[in-house]
C-alpha cells in the first residue's frame, strides 16, 4: 500500500466513525425508555465511542508523522534504548495531546449540532462525560502503548517495503 493511500485510510476512518457518531446524535431516541439504567448505558456507549474516536484520531496523526517525516519513520517504541528516545517521547506525548484536544473539539461541536435537534439538549455535562471516555482511553495508550507497538511493528513492514522499492528503482 502506498504511503499516501494508508495515510487516507487512517484519516477516511476517523471521519467516518465521527459521523457515524454525528448521526446517532441526530436520531431522535424519545421512544426509548428513559430509566436511570438507560441513561448510564447511553453515557457508557458514547464514552466508547469517543474513545474509539480517539483511537482512530491518534493512529491518523501518528501514521502520517511516521510515513512523511523520514526521522519519525524509524520511530522507537518507548521500551527501546536509543539516542532518540527522549525525542520520540516528547512527538508521541505531543500526538497524544494533540489527538485529546481534537477529539474534544469534536465531541464539542457535535454537542451544539444537537441545539437544533428536537427532543435533544446539548449539554456540557455530555461534552465531560465523553472527555471521560477519550482521557481513559488516552491514559490506555499511553501507560500501555499497545497501539503503539502494533503501529511500529506494521511501520517497519511498509519502511521494509519502501526501502526495496526505492533499491529496485535505482
Amino acid at each position: 500500500m502506498k504511503k499516501s493511500a494508508f495515510i487516507v485510510y487512517a484519516w477516511l476512518s476517523a471521519v467516518i466513525w465521527y459521523l457515524f457518531i454525528f448521526w446517532l446524535n441526530s436520531v431522535d431516541l424519545t421512544d426509548i425508555n428513559s430509566s436511570t439504567f438507560n441513561i448510564f448505558i447511553n453515557i457508557i456507549s458514547y464514552q466508547i465511542a469517543y474513545g474509539i474516536l480517539f483511537l482512530l484520531i491518534y493512529k491518523a496523526i501518528l501514521s502520517t508523522l511516521k510515513l512523511t517525516v523520514t526521522r519519525l519513520m524509524y520511530f522507537k517504541s518507548q521500551r527501546e534504548h536509543s539516542e532518540d528516545q527522549e525525542f520520540a517521547s516528547i512527538i508521541e506525548l505531543l500526538v497524544l495531546i494533540t489527538a485529546v484536544l481534537l477529539t474534544v473539539i469534536l465531541a464539542i461541536i457535535d454537542e451544539a449540532h444537537q441545539i437544533d435537534i428536537i427532543n435533544k439538549i446539548a449539554s456540557i455535562n455530555d461534552v465531560l462525560a465523553n472527555l471521560a471516555g477519550i482521557l481513559i482511553f488516552a491514559a490506555l495508550i499511553f501507560l500501555a502503548p499497545i497501539v503503539h507497538e502494533a503501529d511500529l511493528i506494521f511501520g517497519k513492514s511498509i519502511a521494509r517495503k519502501l526501502k526495496t522499492k526505492s533499491h529496485k528503482t535505482k
